[in-house]
């Protein structure tokens, strides 16, 4: 399985998570020039932006959320603000989620964490 093969698998796993928590997708893979954010819901009037990390576990220190490091924090806040000016949605409120996601090598999903507003303002 290749790194874009596992990426896919995480987002549909984290897609099928939050709707089954009743968040509304609206876009998926919304790119731009800066870069790209893989999910974004509403849920209530809140816009969510998410981004995923799915990693194939080789070990027990085995951490996507490691990968989700302060440079990748301040681009998801730089393209959520983008996207917002884009559409037109200065009045809306929004925050940055975190999913994790473990997939073993045979591509079978072992765990999966949702990290809501993981980002300060």
């Amino acid at each position: 399985m290749n790194k874009k093969e596992v990426g896919q698998i995480g987002e549909r796993v984290a897609e099928k998570y939050l709707k089954d928590k009743k968040y509304k997708l609206l876009v998926r893979n919304w790119r731009c020039k800066a870069g790209e954010i893989d999910l974004i819901f509403k849920n209530n009037k809140i816009l969510v932006f998410v981004e995923v990390k799915a990693l194939i576990k080789f070990d027990n220190n085995f951490n996507p959320e490691a990968h989700f490091n302060y440079f990748k924090q301040n681009k998801m806040r730089q393209l959520a603000k983008l996207y917002i000016k884009y559409k037109d949605l200065s009045n809306i409120s929004y925050q940055i989620d975190l999913v994790a996601v473990e997939i073993s090598e045979q591509g079978k999903v072992l765990d999966i964490r949702h990290y809501p507003s993981c980002i300060e303002e």
